[in-house]
């Protein structure tokens, strides 16, 4: 069940890092999915620049920005 499991999670982030679906769709009040894909990517490239093992410490009261937080780090950054 173990392994099983591991496949569908690798297809799922594989699915959740290809886009949104729906870009224009709302994701919380003022803020699409699209927009969200945006603010990752920017993360991504912004804190992509500090050397490897660098801590970074993002605290936040937005959920789209907690959200972007984390699809950039699961994208790598």
């Amino acid at each position: 069940m173990g392994a099983e499991y591991s496949i569908d999670m690798k297809k799922a982030l594989d699915e959740l890092l290809q886009g949104p679906k729906f870009p224009n769709r709302e994701f919380v009040q003022g803020t699409t999915f699209g927009e969200i894909y945006v603010m990752a990517a920017h993360l991504r490239t912004v804190l992509g620049e500090r050397q490897p093992g660098q801590a970074v410490c993002l605290a936040a009261g937005s959920k789209a920005v907690m959200a972007a937080a984390l699809l950039a780090a699961l994208a790598g950054g």
